[in-house]
């Protein structure tokens, strides 16, 4: 009868390009006599026929229908390991294991009954070298503190133990009841734990390499998600400071916190990093750490000559322009968006943002889409960003699609930086803007569209973008087919252009408009029935 000494627990979620590599290296242990179980976290790839393809008579596999997070998968894992396993060993599934892991934990804790968990060396692998060592603790030589002086060590400083090649005790698992915590996205799992299982029995580490992380930069991964790493690590701090207020002072509350901005600057642009170093100052209560942060990341890449100047100075730009903008997002009527997009001036590249439609006609559309609340809105001319803004304010947590020919008769083009403004035309409403500088009749274009919209199907197409007859008719029978039944489709300049301007010939919209507005039905939106230029129209697409 099969009776394993270690359970190895590997839970999966989208991990079909490297959990092979992973569970051939745990298979080819010096170490052999384990289990390994393996739960499938409802990956929505090829993991689950990638998984079933092994017979190894140690591993067993398990599937949740529906991705439930690592906290609960962790957690059913250890529920199904053999009544003999002495030892829990964690695994991940972007991670190599080198062939003596098993073996030196095995050993180290059936030498060691009082330490309920022992960790190791990880190397960071960028995909070709080992870049780095973690943790410089064990790399240093030294040994991790016990009880509360390592619990408050990884508050204050973070994790300081390779969570992905952990060895627990079983016994002490069980006898204290530990589990992992389910209140976190599948992010601060580990960290959670280790802090817990810390305060019951003491923790200690291998000063071997156990494990290579993968810190290629293709790599996909929920730890990959800085901002979702951010917000989490955030609210653990504030969690644990809250239930062991009788061990945590506020002084260990702030220097955690301050730990957290720390790691979060190196994720910043220069002059933010700059601005958000203040804000630290008056919140990391050791003086000499923040004189260490700032020299390095404020001081040194100065003097390194790692930074431009111009950097600098487009970080200040939009910085100045982020505290202008953010007056639009308590605007509530149309004529209040018109009338911002004529008044607003930033700095630098994100300077104004405009349009060419007449005031009255181009609020009367934005009225009349807002009626129906749309969530995905496509535009073809997005030229300075006036009417992206409009579509902005009436598609609250949708998409917006905006194609914009960056040259020819009717190209509107923008610096590419400015792409960062119109993005943010949605930030209040978590509305994701799609910006996309080339030809709208381009099959490259049109797959960009396909692989942004998905399933979804377009409520309003804006198209304003090729004048001539042929390129409205173009983006007409390109973009119709995915606008869903009942959804609206506009064109501006339905007028012939009588200006006398050089270009007025050809502008040939209103070429296409008369010959097919009366298979629809439609609207005209015409400010002045004499007017020699411009207008709206509107068709109500179906089948």
């Amino acid at each position: 009868m099969f009776k394993p000494d270690i359970a190895i627990v590997l839970p999966v979620y989208n991990g079909s390009k490297t959990i092979s590599s992973t569970i051939d290296s745990l298979i080819d242990q010096t170490f052999n006599n384990f289990e390994l179980i393996i739960c499938d976290d409802g990956s929505i790839d090829d993991s689950e026929c990638v998984l079933k393809k092994y017979q190894d008579k140690r591993i067993k596999l398990l599937i949740n229908r529906h991705n439930r997070g690592l906290g609960y998968t962790l957690n059913k894992l250890i529920n199904n390991i053999s009544y003999t396993s002495k030892y829990i060993a964690i695994a991940e599934q972007d991670d190599f294991y080198y062939k003596n892991r098993l073996k030196l934990q095995y050993d180290y804790l059936e030498s060691q009954p009082g330490i309920g968990l022992v960790s190791g060396i990880a190397d960071h692998w960028d995909g070709r070298i080992i870049t780095s060592k973690f943790p410089g603790i064990l790399v240093n030589g030294n040994q991790y503190p016990i009880g509360i002086d390592f619990f408050k060590l990884n508050y204050r400083e973070q994790l300081k133990v390779v969570n992905s090649c952990m060895m627990i005790r079983r016994s002490i698992h069980e006898k204290y009841k530990l589990s992992f915590s389910t209140r976190y996205p599948s992010i601060s799992v580990d960290w959670d734990y280790i802090l817990r299982i810390s305060l019951v029995t003491n923790i200690a580490g291998i000063h071997d390499s156990l494990v290579r992380l993968d810190r290629s930069q293709d790599r996909k991964s929920l730890t990959a998600n800085t901002q979702l790493k951010s917000t989490v690590a955030r609210k653990l701090i504030d969690e644990f400071f809250k239930e062991f207020s009788n061990i945590l002072s506020k002084e260990d509350y702030y220097y955690a916190l301050a730990t957290q901005r720390y790691l979060e600057l190196s994720n910043k642009k220069y002059f933010i990093r700059l601005f958000q170093s203040v804000s630290i100052f008056f919140l990391d209560p050791d003086i000499s750490r923040f004189k260490q942060k700032f020299k390095k990341q404020i001081i040194n890449p100065i003097t390194q000559n790692k930074i431009n100047k111009r950097d600098i100075l487009d970080g200040l730009a939009w910085f100045l322009t982020k505290i202008k903008f953010k007056k639009a997002f308590h605007l509530q009527k149309s004529e209040e968006y018109y009338n911002f997009t004529k008044n607003f001036v930033g700095y630098g590249y994100y300077d104004r943002i405009s349009m060419s439609q007449r005031k009255k006609e181009i609020i009367e559309l934005t009225d009349t889409i807002r009626s129906i609340k749309p969530k995905v809105i496509l535009e073809i001319g997005t030229r300075k960003g006036g009417t992206l803004f409009m579509w902005s304010r009436v598609c609250g947590g949708g998409i917006i699609i905006s194609i914009d020919l960056p040259e020819g008769p009717f190209g509107g083009g923008y610096p590419r930086k400015k792409k960062k403004l119109y993005k943010y035309f949605g930030m209040d409403s978590n509305t994701k803007m799609h910006l996309i500088q080339n030809n709208s009749h381009s099959k490259e274009t049109i797959g960009m569209v396909k692989n942004y919209l998905g399933s979804r199907e377009i409520d309003f197409l804006f198209i304003d973008g090729d004048h001539s007859y042929e390129g409205v008719k173009k983006d007409f029978n390109i973009y119709r087919e995915f606008v869903r039944d009942g959804g609206i489709i506009a064109f501006h300049d339905i007028l012939p252009n009588i200006t006398g301007h050089d270009d007025s010939d050809k502008i040939e919209v209103y070429k296409f408009w008369q010959e097919i507005k009366a298979d629809y039905e439609h609207k005209e939106i015409i400010e002045n029935i004499n007017q020699n230029s411009m207008g709206i129209g509107l068709v109500y697409n179906c089948d």
